[in-house]
């Protein structure tokens, strides 16, 4: 870059601040916009996951006919608001068309790529000095139903090859229980994923900040 000029980055959430902080560790100059204060929006009222296991790209095989079950109810976890106009369709078009498992699998080793440093540069921001609260706790999943903690440990094990340690079997009833006990005796079946964190989100955008 040439000398006097500058890096703007638009939004200061968890991904522009972290954008602009790793910047400047480069010795770029970083001008961060933000409407309101930096951190309040979503980045401070989020559960704080860090889960590269849970970041697969959202079309997928079968989504398609999922979806259309879920447009127009405002509670579903796809809500899509029909509208007659060239641009909506158009985007529907291409998300249709997206949901092939060529698409799939290269969306999802382009993620689990990109998400191979994501722990490595969490412990960097920790050690560079920015004050933050981050947990090693891992991730319980927990089912109703034994076929569907399979079904999901079968996904996750396709990370496999990009360095995702996934267990090979699933557990049930008191082995689950003895890793988390506060699960309900209708909970069945599930695994664990120890390499998954969380932090405060609170306190890393604070840190941030600071």
């Amino acid at each position: 870059m040439a000398d006097g000029q500058t890096v703007v980055v638009v939004g200061g959430g968890a991904i522009g601040l972290c954008a602009a902080y790793f910047l400047r560790l480069v010795g770029t100059d970083v001008t961060v916009l933000e409407k309101n204060r930096c951190g309040s929006g979503a980045s401070h009222g989020n559960a704080g996951w860090i889960v590269p296991s849970l970041s697969a790209p959202m079309p997928a095989p079968g989504l398609t006919y999922q979806t259309l079950k879920w447009v127009g109810r405002a509670n579903s976890p796809v809500y899509i608001r029909p509208r007659l106009d060239a641009q909506f369709i158009t985007w529907m078009w291409r998300f249709w068309r997206a949901c092939s498992q060529q698409a799939h699998d290269a969306g999802l080793g382009a993620l689990a790529r990109l998400n191979n440093s994501s722990m490595e540069l969490f412990d960097q921001l920790a050690d560079d000095g920015v004050v933050f609260r981050m947990y090693r706790s891992g991730l319980v999943f927990a089912f109703l139903e034994e076929d569907s903690a399979l079904a999901e440990l079968s996904h996750l094990q396709t990370l496999r090859p990009y360095g995702m340690e996934v267990p090979d079997h699933v557990l049930t009833g008191d082995a689950l229980r003895k890793i988390e006990p506060a699960l309900a005796q209708a909970v069945h079946s599930g695994f664990f994923l120890d390499t998954e964190r969380h932090v405060d989100p609170r306190s890393l955008m604070g840190g941030l900040v600071a």
